[in-house]
């Protein structure tokens, strides 16, 4: 599947939400022709047990409506008709008013976010008394003034006279005109499916709402937390073939290529390689302010997407969470399942069965944590008012993990965007330096960068304590001083950090560590026993350093070469510095000279041991001074491998 913006943009997708026998499905009939009660147990009974589908053409495009049922024991059933709803059409029969499932349903409709809606006030034809109905409007818009829906237009209506249809429609359209969707672009496709079911001669088909994403025929996807892949065959929008589906559109998704498991009512359809499963995510939790208070390690049923899953919260700021109150809080899945950044949720407890309260995921792949921890609390307040690209330096900048850099998929993923999309705004970002780009996929933010760098300094002074100023150190040891969990990424830019502030200096393939201090009157003498021997030999071998350890006498041979007293041949030879140059002029004549200098020209020349100039000829390749060439050393910077002081 490619990572495209979709190429249209659908109307809102209306809910109904209302009590039981208030006429929500009559007035989705009497608006679209439709009856959403296509079960035969549902047009006997007179009432709607499944979620129930229709479209009306308007001048705003075709608008689509999910109608949902209204019993209490199928509350379940209306959040999964809530998942894409952008806007509510709250039914209230005018001969009851008020009931308890019409305030469950404005419950839910509120926490997951839904801010747009209409108010139909349905079955006048059944109430006389005008002056109740105007009661019960202003009861219906002081309840509603508590609520996003503050405002809400109030139309009555009756499905069997056809009183106040149309102008229910003009409010529909307006609504629907009005409508702003978020800015998909960038996001992976993701369906939660309702109904999966196989038909003959075209296999499996899922239906559901399009939360993200865009997706076309032929396009890959997965079926999570089954795990298994299939392809598109075919798209189909109120019966209709599509080509592609986009955010807010009811589809039905034609798979082939499904594993024996198939889909489930629960599964999430999702663009390959863009979810990981988690058992516990990370969310801001608000409780209702007519539900009893929670306290933390309560086990509650979470309604999200189309599941329902068993779940624990776990309060990360308080003990007790009280009506009205919001929290930060860590939910603990049973099991793994696929969650997604800014995905809003309903918390429900088990018995009696009743909606408490609701969030939104802030990280869906949290780490268990301590409890009341400032620093995660600080980076889930962040985290709570950002959109998935505001989202991506926020996980760097608080990133709980022990290592500090993170991969473009794994940022793509926590953030709910697509790897291409994430990439573009990082390297966005990288650009302007508020992040920092350590490869082609990997990300550190500036505060870890300094941290390593002040704590990998620390750890060179304490080295330092009991060693010669200028000791050098390969990249291995450097590793290990910064420890086990930074990649390597993040230590060559922490190396970089040292090197920029003076620390470190680059010799050959290993480090030099500029000192802070002066040996002690003991190393002195050392020192100067070597600088005595020098002077009557043209090189010593480390081995010639008297008794000394050999980490001891590799840090003296490389404060030699610091000081510009000696330059450190091959890791086993320190040459009088003098002598040495004698030496690197003269390979460069005969590199001029000839264009290549084999061993034993060099040899000869100098009137060296075959060995002794091998070593040489190896370090000038080392220091780029030459090349090797088939055998041969060629030219390749006559001022390189200079006896150069670091000081």
């Amino acid at each position: 599947m490619d990572e495209r913006r979709p190429t249209t943009t659908a109307p809102p997708l209306f809910g109904t939400a209302g009590h039981v026998d208030h006429g929500k499905s009559a007035l989705v009939k009497a608006l679209t022709g439709t009856d959403p009660d296509r079960l035969p147990e549902e047009q006997q009974r007179k009432i709607s047990i499944r979620l129930g589908f229709a479209f009306l053409e308007t001048p705003a495009g075709e608008l689509a409506f999910v109608d949902v049922p209204g019993h209490e024991r199928l509350v379940r059933e209306m959040v999964a008709g809530a998942v894409g709803f952008e806007a509510v059409l709250l039914v209230v029969a005018a001969d009851e008013g008020i009931m308890p499932q019409t305030r469950e349903h404005l419950d839910v409709v509120e926490l997951l976010g839904v801010r747009r809606g209409v108010v139909a006030l349905t079955k006048v034809d059944l109430v006389e008394d005008r002056e109740w109905l105007t009661l019960l409007e202003e009861e219906i818009s002081e309840t509603l003034s508590r609520t996003g829906l503050a405002g809400a237009g109030i139309i009555r209506t009756s499905a069997k006279t056809g009183v106040g249809l149309e102008e229910l429609k003009r409010e529909l359209v307006r609504l629907a005109e009005e409508s702003k969707r978020e800015d998909d672009s960038g996001k992976p496709f993701r369906l939660a499916a309702d109904r999966s079911f196989k038909m003959e001669g075209f296999g499996a088909v899922v239906t559901g709402t399009v939360a993200s994403g865009a997706l076309r025929i032929g396009d890959s996807v997965e079926v999570q937390p089954g795990g298994g892949s299939a392809r598109i065959r075919g798209l189909q929008v109120n019966a209709r073939p599509r080509e592609e589906v986009t955010p807010g559109l009811r589809a039905a998704v034609n798979l082939t290529g499904l594993s024996k498991r198939g889909v489930r009512r629960g599964d999430e359809i999702v663009t390959p390689g863009c979810v990981t499963l988690s058992n516990r995510f990370d969310a801001k939790v608000r409780l209702l302010a007519s539900a009893a208070e929670l306290q933390s390690l309560c086990h509650l049923k979470l309604l999200k997407g189309t599941s329902e899953l068993g779940c624990r919260l776990v309060l990360l700021d308080r003990e007790k969470l009280k009506p009205g109150e919001e929290s930060l809080a860590q939910i603990e899945l049973e099991g793994s399942h696929p969650v997604f950044f800014g995905e809003r949720f309903i918390l429900r407890i088990p018995s009696p069965p009743l909606t408490v309260a609701g969030g939104r995921v802030l990280d869906p792949l949290a780490q268990k944590h301590r409890r009341k921890r400032a620093s995660y609390s600080e980076a889930l307040v962040e985290l709570e008012g950002a959109d998935p690209r505001e989202a991506l330096p926020l996980w760097l900048k608080h990133n709980p993990l022990p290592r500090k850099d993170l991969t473009t998929a794994e940022l793509a993923k926590r953030s709910n965007l697509l790897p291409r999309a994430a990439e573009e705004e990082l390297q966005r970002l990288a650009d302007a330096g508020a992040i920092i780009k350590l490869s082609a996929d990997r990300w550190l933010h500036p505060r870890w960068r300094h941290g390593l760098v002040e704590s990998l300094g620390q750890a060179l002074d304490k080295l330092l304590a009991n060693r010669l100023p200028f000791c050098r150190l390969d990249r291995g040891r450097l590793s290990s001083l910064a420890g086990r969990n930074v990649e390597d990424g993040a230590l060559r830019d922490a190396i970089a950090g040292l090197i920029e502030t003076g620390r470190l200096r680059p010799v050959g393939s290993s480090y030099a560590v500029v000192p802070r201090g002066e040996p002690t009157a003991e190393q002195k003498a050392r020192i100067a026993d070597v600088i005595r021997a020098l002077e009557d030999a043209e090189n010593l071998a480390l081995a010639d350093f008297g008794n000394l350890h050999p980490d001891a006498a590799l840090d003296l041979a490389h404060y030699l070469e610091a000081v510009g007293e000696a330059v450190f041949v091959g890791e086993t030879h320190l040459w009088r510095t003098g002598r040495y140059e004698e030496l690197r002029r003269t390979a460069v004549e005969m590199l001029k000279a000839s264009g290549t200098l084999r061993v034993v020209e060099y040899k000869e020349r100098a009137g060296l041991s075959r060995k002794t100039a091998t070593l040489l000829l190896d370090h000038f390749h080392e220091r780029g001074l030459t090349r090797r060439e088939s055998g041969t050393h060629v030219l390749l910077d006559e001022n390189a491998a200079k006896a150069a002081p670091l000081v």
